[in-house]
């Protein structure tokens, strides 16, 4: 997918993700997987200084460029991200067979912790509970303070994505 493709809203709130942490932090995100650990500090740093009133643009604005993250680091990504309704908001993967609210996750991710109805956490579809389990139980036991980063999020997709497009080439031949 490329930002051209991407709902017009999305790409603003990304720039404005970007804007934020070049004059913060001096760095310039390129929503490359490999700038999530900066997000992640930004984001940390900001939750202590600022007040909870400020979070929710924070996460709308973090969570696109997650989004937008996952969307041009891997194929088949859809995002459904209504304007202005941030709740409903879904990244969904593998022909839609897990989804996620990527503000919710950013949510969690300033908080460093659990928000239930957040959407957060990656919803797989009823079929593939069991192989998405088993994909998690090989990493073991991820620390509370890196499950709540943008950065282990990513990887964890990403392990998910490639156990589901696994079983999917499988099941073609």
């Amino acid at each position: 997918m490329s930002f051209e493709l991407l709902p017009q809203h999305v790409c603003d709130l990304n720039s404005m993700c970007i804007q934020a942490v070049e004059q913060t932090l001096g760095f310039t995100l390129d929503n490359s997987p490999e700038t999530l650990p900066l997000l992640d500090h930004y984001l940390r740093s900001h939750a202590e200084t600022h007040a909870f009133e400020q979070h929710e643009l924070l996460a709308v604005t973090a969570g696109s460029y997650f989004a937008q993250t996952l969307s041009l680091a891997f194929q088949g990504v859809h995002l459904d991200v209504p304007q202005e309704n941030y709740e409903h908001w879904r990244v969904r993967l593998c022909d839609n067979l897990f989804c996620f609210n990527p503000v919710g996750l950013a949510h969690e991710v300033i908080r460093q912790d659990s928000m239930p109805g957040s959407h957060a956490h990656f919803e797989v579809h009823e079929s593939y509970k069991e192989l998405a389990q088993a994909c998690f139980e090989q990493w073991g036991m991820i620390r509370h303070e890196d499950f709540y980063t943008l950065s282990v999020r990513f990887e964890c997709a990403e392990q998910l994505i490639v156990t589901l497009q696994k079983k999917g080439s499988k099941a073609a031949n």
